[in-house]
């Protein structure tokens, strides 16, 4: 299964009539034929008379995805994840964003393949949300599902690899770069050893004198010839170094990323640019070194201290220029594991402060939350304490006028019968019954006074 083709699941939402008449009509037939830039243009237009609409998110997160810009894709698709679009557009945005972050995954194996794992994974995420196990749609996202984890294991198992050989490198540049600073500081030696007996020569041929007298070099030629075991034995270890130096940059070749592909309308066979230089190999220094350390030991055998001194010299400087290189790649290596731990520092402090912001977030929202319930809490006492204070007033009225009721009570009374007692026999007129239905009225209205039920009265607004 062609895996460039089963992530290319792009559907294009024909919705012409509902959403921007003949624009777009337009932008779909661009869309279809290809013109993804026109396309996209047109979507926008339709966008100003249509706004926070899923349906034209979508299709300009497809154009976007088609034009290679998976970041605008995926913001574009996700807005349609936050609209009132339908659900299995929303599925579809799902599935889209899934090949973004595949497609993304793609273009950082070569490096960074810890971001690309990290992409492979949100492509697996999302494929899963489009997945609900229906339809022949969502048996290619099961697909997708099982090709992107294979992908992330294959990603894995790399990222393990590379660590393993970066490992190596490591541990055998680091005891290359000993070895090499001991046959530097023995070659320096031999060195030091022919300069001394050259300058005892020198000194001694700067005595001779016109005559018979025979001066005898022979003592500072042993000299020289005492050298050539030390420098033989040096000249193996410094083939031995060089051999190393070709296994480890073996090694290094194997964490070089792959040249990038010819450019539009270019064979993959093009030259090397001129101006373009190999960066330089502590092998190469070495060979070099290597070559002048057999000159120089023929020179001690042959006891031609002349002809020793510059070839000692040139071979330590071959040697330390080999020490530079590896030192210097040593350096680059360190200060990639360093930048590499920051970035990861620094990812890890911002997912932290991510996370302090949300729980501030949650406290602030807790804490209104807290304040309005105090609010509420507060006015309720205050209610009750009103209704109580009512209840009060209520009952204290209640209370005077039962009290104003049994003394108009008794008051009747006495009046009752102090008119018995004077007037036992009269019969009253019509202003006597008049005022005696209006006494029996006052009555009645005390009594209901005396014998209304108390209690709390809801509130009716």
């Amino acid at each position: 299964m062609n895996v460039s083709h089963k992530f290319i699941y792009i559907v294009l939402l024909f919705c012409t009539v509902v959403l921007g008449g003949s624009i777009f009509k337009d932008a779909q037939e661009a869309f279809v034929a290809g013109d993804y830039e026109t396309a996209y243009t047109l979507f926008e237009q339709v966008e100003v008379t249509h706004l926070n609409s899923g349906p034209l998110a979508y299709n300009k997160g497809n154009c976007q995805y088609q034009l290679g810009d998976y970041d605008k894709a995926i913001e574009l698709y996700f807005s349609v994840l936050s609209s009132d679009a339908e659900e299995s557009l929303k599925k579809n945005a799902n599935y889209n964003m899934g090949n973004c972050y595949y497609r993304q995954s793609q273009v950082l194996a070569n490096e960074d393949l810890r971001k690309a794992l990290d992409k492979i994974n949100q492509a697996v995420n999302v494929f899963r949300k489009s997945y609900t196990g229906v339809g022949s749609e969502d048996k290619t996202a099961k697909e997708n599902i099982a090709l992107a984890r294979n992908k992330a294991k294959a990603y894995i198992a790399t990222i393990k690899y590379v660590e393993a050989l970066q490992k190596e490198i490591e541990e055998k540049r680091k005891a290359l770069i000993e070895k090499l600073e001991m046959e530097l500081a023995s070659q320096n030696g031999i060195n030091n050893g022919v300069i001394d007996v050259d300058n005892e020569i020198k000194v001694l041929a700067s005595t001779l004198t016109e005559g018979p007298v025979v001066h005898d070099f022979s003592k500072y030629e042993k000299k020289l010839i005492e050298l050539a075991p030390s420098q033989r034995g040096l000249n193996n270890a410094v083939s031995v170094s060089k051999k190393d130096a070709v296994t480890l940059e073996a090694l290094q070749e194997k964490l070089a990323p792959p040249p990038p592909p010819p450019a539009a309308g270019q064979s993959g066979a093009q030259l090397p640019q001129m101006n373009q230089q190999a960066p330089p190999k502590a092998s190469a220094a070495l060979g070099v070194a290597e070559s002048g350390q057999s000159i120089l030991l023929n020179a001690l055998i042959k006891k031609d201290s002349s002809t020793a001194l510059p070839a000692g010299v040139a071979v330590a400087q071959q040697i330390q220029k080999a020490l530079d290189i590896l030192k210097g790649e040593q350096e680059n290596s360190d200060q990639e594991n360093e930048d590499q731990e920051n970035e990861e520092d620094q990812e890890q402090q911002e997912g932290e402060d991510g996370e302090q912001g949300d729980q501030q977030d949650q406290q602030d929202q807790d804490g209104q939350q807290g304040e309005q319930e105090n609010k509420e809490g507060d006015q309720e006492e205050q209610e009750q304490e009103q209704e109580q204070q009512d209840g009060q007033e209520d009952e204290q009225e209640d209370e005077q006028e039962g009290e104003q009721s049994q003394a108009d009570d008794e008051q009747d009374q006495e009046e009752g019968e102090t008119s018995e007692a004077l007037e036992p026999e009269k019969v009253p007129d019509e202003t006597a019954k008049a005022i005696l239905d209006k006494e029996r009225e006052r009555k009645e209205k005390r009594l209901k006074i005396r014998m209304r039920q108390r209690g709390k009265v809801e509130k009716d607004w």
